[in-house]
């Protein structure tokens, strides 16, 4: 759910502290698809160098494996694994 912000924001007025406090669901797209189409055409331009391609492969399955990261944290502050999330 969208939570309503007391500023209006937009890709205009960008202001990195309210990054994640999007006024308008379609300024949010407009992120996201202009970040999937510049990381496709670097991608696309650096397909042939192999360090390109290792270091891609390796930052996402780093990233896949760090997801567990904040409950194995929340686990040990609480000292146990009750009332898991």
């Amino acid at each position: 759910m969208i939570t309503p912000v007391h500023r209006s924001n937009n890709n205009i007025n960008f202001d990195w502290t309210y990054f994640w406090s999007w006024s308008r669901f379609m300024d949010y797209v407009q992120c996201v698809l202009a970040f999937t189409l510049v990381a496709a055409y670097i991608t696309y331009l650096l397909l042939d160098s192999a360090l390109f391609v290792e270091t891609l492969g390796f930052l996402a399955v780093f990233t896949e494996a760090m997801l567990g990261t904040p409950q194995l944290y929340c686990n040990y502050q609480n000292k146990s694994t009750e009332g898991m999330r």
